[in-house]
């Protein structure tokens, strides 16, 4: 999708594109995150908690999630050709993911692993809501699947997130919760 920000078209963020209504009818500091053109940033802060678990610690580390800690939070979006990539920085931890979209469903990706969602609207904010995964594209049985909450609001006047993720055998493998503003051009 194109927008026109006065210097020609820009690319939307993925998620202003599969969520069009709801931004349109949500509140200002969710929409003002979402309705974001080309590239982009947000900063905030951040809690982060680890499993406690020897293994949830190991794959954190592996995938760049932070230790359990309050951080500042910035968040940097970039689109080429379709993907979006967005890179998360907690102080000096930093992870990135690959944003896309297929059969109107959220494709983020993680190397070779790809998850996907579905985003619903509740009373309780933008939710994910994961439908498949997959390793190297082979499709992996939901069973299996990390099991990830999350949801976006907004709380007074600020947008606001909550991500959670568990695994199968390991247990909690994160939580990360904070408070993101858009950032000026």
């Amino acid at each position: 999708m194109l927008a026109e920000n006065g210097d020609g078209p820009e690319i939307r963020v993925l998620a202003a594109q599969l969520l069009a209504e709801q931004i349109a009818t949500g509140e200002a500091p969710v929409r003002a995150l979402h309705d974001l053109c080309g590239a982009a940033a947000a900063s905030g802060d951040a809690e982060v908690i680890r499993g406690a678990s020897p293994l949830a610690k190991l794959i954190c580390a592996l995938v760049g999630l932070p230790p359990t800690g309050r951080y500042t939070l910035t968040v940097y979006f970039h689109v080429d050709n379709g993907v979006e990539q967005w890179t998360r920085h907690f102080g000096r931890h930093c992870f990135a993911s690959e944003l896309s979209e297929a059969n109107g469903r959220l494709v983020e990706r993680f190397g070779p692993v790809r998850f996907n969602f579905d985003l619903p609207s509740t009373e309780q904010g933008l939710c994910l809501e994961m439908r498949g995964w997959s390793i190297f594209h082979l499709k992996m049985p939901l069973w299996l699947a990390p099991r990830t909450k999350a949801r976006e609001w907004a709380q007074e006047g600020e947008f606001n997130l909550d991500v959670r993720m568990q695994l199968p055998l390991v247990g909690p493998l994160v939580q990360y919760r904070g408070r993101l503003r858009r950032n000026p051009r």
